[in-house]
């Protein structure tokens, strides 16, 4: 059954595509609310990522790294640990306003909404990434923040 993990977002906006499994860290439900208050609807369109050789391999089949934040991890959470995703592709749900001037927007809204929480945040030509690396407590933690903007098609100066 379909729950609101945030006041905007369902739990299976999150879920694997592949095995329907996983959940993501509360924090980054509560940037992510943040910002669809700000901007208008938005859209998941990769949560968690399984990546289980025995069971489901979706991080692999679509080319996902090793060590993506979308691989639920090791979180420390009230008293104990449980193992969340971390990160999630955001867009804008009309098509329309996936231009990069607005995809720029959702880049800079989320990094105002996530402070003080250290993030990784990178831009693309219709989505950004956002993960909240730093609360992971198991393999592949990092402690502080991340850009990157590479793949964004924005003039640059020189």
């Amino acid at each position: 059954m379909t729950k609101y993990v945030g006041r905007f977002f369902t739990d299976d906006e999150f879920v694997c595509r592949n095995c329907g499994t996983g959940r993501v860290h509360q924090r980054l439900v509560e940037i992510l609310d943040a910002a669809r208050t700000a901007l208008g609807p938005l859209e998941i369109t990769s949560g968690v990522r399984c990546h289980d050789p025995g069971r489901c391999t979706h991080n692999r089949d679509i080319g996902g790294r090793k060590s993506s934040y979308h691989i639920p991890q090791t979180t420390a959470v009230n008293s104990g640990h449980i193992d969340l995703g971390l990160a999630a592709d955001v867009t804008f749900c009309r098509r329309s306003l996936r231009q990069p001037i607005n995809i720029l927007r959702l880049y800079i809204t989320l990094e105002r909404f996530a402070h003080p929480t250290p993030i990784g945040l990178g831009i693309y030509p219709t989505w950004v990434h956002i993960d909240v690396r730093s609360l992971a407590t198991g393999r592949g933690a990092t402690p502080g923040a991340a850009r990157w903007e590479e793949h964004f098609p924005y003039p640059r100066l020189k």
